[in-house]
């Protein structure tokens, strides 16, 4: 009633091997109007938001007391500048108990079509006194909202965990 014609459609999205149809998609729609054929052609790059290209420490050995310098690189073909992010990470120690935490809010965006916008920042997290000597694990992820307040991935976490070693006292 309004001249208004819409369509949607959803990606494909299989449990195994799914990002096999990540890429750049061409949609193309045509319409008749009024005895006059209009054509529309669309790309857009399907993706995860945001890919976490590389996490690395300051240091491999760290006593307790110490600061864990935290630099993480991260990339997305988004084009708007407007999709909020929280940038975490946590350690974990050998036995999987969590011994220190960090986040940064960023926003996430700004690429050119078919070009990553890339990002790097920086977390520091202390290890504790409580925290058990050995091999320690640096867990990184990107969520739209803190997970505290029922935030969602943006991307799978980063993998492998960076592994530190804790000094015994």
């Amino acid at each position: 009633s309004n001249g208004v014609a819409t369509i949607t459609f959803r990606m494909p999205w299989v449990c195994e091997n799914a990002t096999y149809y990540f890429g750049v998609w061409t949609v193309i729609a045509t319409s008749e109007v009024a005895d006059v054929w209009i054509n529309d052609t669309l790309q857009f790059h399907y993706d995860y938001l945001v890919h976490i290209w590389k996490v690395t420490t300051d240091t491999y050995y760290y006593a307790h007391g110490d600061t864990v310098t935290i630099t993480i690189e991260y990339g997305t073909h988004a084009q708007q500048s407007i999709y909020p992010g929280v940038i975490t990470a946590t350690i974990l120690d050998e036995t999987g108990v969590p011994i220190g935490y960090a986040s940064t809010d960023v926003t996430i965006g700004g690429a050119v079509f078919c070009q990553y916008a890339n990002g790097t920042v920086t977390l520091t997290i202390q290890i504790p006194k409580f925290a058990r000597a050995g091999y320690a694990y640096v867990h990184v992820n990107i969520f739209d909202y803190d997970p505290s307040a029922g935030g969602s991935a943006w991307c799978p976490e980063y993998t492998p965990a960076v592994e530190i070693y804790i000094l015994p006292e």
